[in-house]
């Protein structure tokens, strides 16, 4: 629209502006500021993608802990724009363990809760990986990926990690093998998808 002179300032819309049920561009300012509201879809139109949040890791972890340890590098953390959001979790890595026929169990957590488990199990676990012979580079190799979409229920903001364990004090690795030959990148993300 054309004027003549200053521009008119900017003024919210009142009843008189929606009498005829009608929202066009004309009635609003040039900026439209939803900062601080919740926004509700309507029903029918949940799935879509609203936020995207990654971490690569390039460098590797080792730990000989037989209880779950966060695997540095491998968390990401989301603000979910509502509790009705449903948070898709990619993680995606490599595994060795130096010693033959031990344990590498690894859990996908949620702050500090472990989610994506079986009901039960003497060691419960995301993932269970079981190395054969060390000598063997493809047999003490496995390559992993989880995917899981959690129902976190909240607009506070969340953290999402990998840990990882092993038995018998071997050492357990994510991204290198103990040698040096064999060395692989990770990453972790998390999509929010409307509900």
């Amino acid at each position: 629209m054309a004027y003549i002179g200053k521009v008119p300032t900017a003024v919210p819309l009142g009843t008189s502006d929606l009498a005829d049920g009608i929202v066009t561009v004309s009635k609003l300012a040039s900026t439209l500021d939803l900062s601080g509201n919740t926004i509700t879809l309507p029903s029918g139109v949940g799935g879509k993608v609203l936020q995207v949040v990654t971490a690569f890791k390039s460098d590797s972890f080792s730990t000989t802990s037989g209880t779950f340890t966060d695997v540095t590098g491998m968390s990401v953390s989301i603000t979910p724009s509502s509790t009705s959001s449903k948070i898709l979790i990619h993680c995606r890595f490599s595994t060795f363990n130096d010693s033959d026929s031990r344990v590498n169990a690894f859990n996908l957590v949620r702050n500090s809760t472990a989610i994506a488990q079986p009901v039960s199990s003497a060691f419960q676990s995301t993932v269970l990986v079981i190395s054969d012979d060390p000598a063997n580079v493809n047999a003490n190799y496995a390559p992993i990926a989880i995917h899981h979409l959690d129902s976190p229920n909240t607009t506070s903001q969340i953290t999402y990690k990998l840990q990882m364990r092993t038995n018998d004090s071997s050492t357990a690795r994510v991204g290198n093998r103990h040698d040096g030959i064999m060395s692989n990148s990770a990453d972790i993300t998390v999509m929010e998808i409307a509900g």
